[in-house]
């Protein structure tokens, strides 16, 4: 189970490494700010937050160190995450607005409490509480980021699935969008999915078990999603585009 695990991390650490210098080199070109954002998200979550929360299994010390310093990027990963969704579905709503801000201030708690808890862990039984306790705060986080951006994606999806019917969508954006959406909405399962396996089962089996297979398995469908949406071969494009003419004929 830890050999699957830690194929399906390194899986999407490739995975979101590329996507997120492909976004931002071309939000360098065109100066937009939504590649920006989710350039930003993927690129700090493969450099840096996934592996330093892969790295937190691998020995007490090693815990103790990458769970003082993983929070900072994966909390400022999600900052930029609910940003691009607020930017891109709801750019005028002080909602939105007001939801990102709540996000950054749970991530910056997140940040300050995890890391003062580990700083002063001096055994591994300490570490491992100090996960637990401040990783609830991580799954809540997401939980928003990635449910948000699920609804916001998917409602998008039906918009331009109907316009894709007479013609005045791209297929292939259209597609990108529901690949998008079926990410968000599996992350956002999977992190459900690991709060209920840790926090109200809480069984070693299910711990050790449960969890990493469930999450290897969602990374695994997260990185084909990714890879699908953002780098489509050519002749994954050009059957959505022989598909959308026939629906249209």
């Amino acid at each position: 189970m830890e050999i699957l695990a830690g194929f399906a991390v390194l899986l999407l650490c490739a995975t979101c490494l590329v996507v997120g210098v492909k976004l931002l080199l071309l939000a360098r070109r065109t100066g937009g700010v939504p590649e920006l954002f989710l350039g930003l998200y993927f690129f700090l979550s493969g450099a840096f937050g996934y592996p330093l929360s892969a790295t937190s299994a691998a020995s007490w010390e090693g815990a103790r160190l990458a769970a003082i310093v993983s929070p900072a990027f994966t909390g400022l990963a999600s900052v930029f995450l609910v940003s691009f969704t607020a930017h891109v579905f709801r750019p005028q709503s002080r909602i939105a607005w007001m939801l990102a801000g709540a996000t950054a201030a749970l991530s910056a708690v997140h940040v300050v409490g995890s890391g003062h808890a580990h700083f002063h862990a001096s055994t591994p039984a300490e570490v491992e509480q100090a996960i637990l306790q401040w990783g609830a705060l991580t799954l809540v986080v997401n939980a928003i980021c990635w449910g948000w951006t699920a609804w916001e994606t998917l409602r998008h999806y039906t918009n331009l699935r109907r316009r894709l019917r007479v013609g005045l969508a791209d297929p292939v954006v259209t597609n990108r969008m529901f690949l998008w959406g079926l990410m968000s909405s599996t992350i956002a399962a999977v992190v459900c999915i690991d709060g209920f396996l840790l926090y109200v089962i809480g069984t070693e089996w299910a711990r050790t078990v449960l969890v990493p297979l469930v999450t290897a398995t969602a990374g695994t469908l997260s990185c084909l999603s990714l890879l699908l949406a953002f780098l489509p071969p050519r002749a994954y494009r050009s059957l959505l585009e022989r598909r959308a003419a026939r629906a249209q004929s």
